[in-house]
């Protein structure tokens, strides 16, 4: 006698589903220019500008490790050691002598992932010798 085994019933199984389409990611929050630059006791002091509005300023830097921002400017290499938020689109450096460095004058920012944003998410990307006027 021959048994017949059930018969095997498929489960029809849909596409998964796709995952919802993110937006693009937050356009990177851009230094737009170095302002009233001005070197005094062995300390620098400059305004950093950014691409931001009064309705979406920056945030406040109070966590922000300003030792991540250097500047070389006449021949001396500058560290950060102090910022602060001045305006909506700027931020006050105060640098410290970091000791003679030839080349032109120029910004760097190393921080990764950056401790600079604005309130629409966007944060500092990462600048190398950035030219100074």
């Amino acid at each position: 006698m021959l048994i017949q085994a059930p018969p095997q019933f498929r489960r029809n199984r849909r596409p998964a589903k796709k995952a919802p389409a993110s937006g693009p990611p937050a356009a990177a929050l851009n230094l737009t220019g170095v302002a009233n630059i001005s070197v005094a006791s062995g300390a620098l002091h400059a305004d950093l500008q950014f691409d931001t509005t009064v309705a979406n300023p920056l945030v406040n830097p109070l966590g922000a490790q300003p030792a991540q921002w250097s500047i070389r400017w006449s021949g001396t290499l500058y560290v950060g050691t102090a910022i602060t938020k001045t305006a909506y689109n700027t931020l006050h450096l105060d640098c410290a002598s970091g000791g003679a460095q030839a080349g032109a004058a120029v910004i760097s920012y190393t921080a990764n992932p950056s401790d600079i944003a604005d309130t629409l998410g966007r944060f500092v990307p990462v600048i190398v010798n950035m030219p100074l006027p």
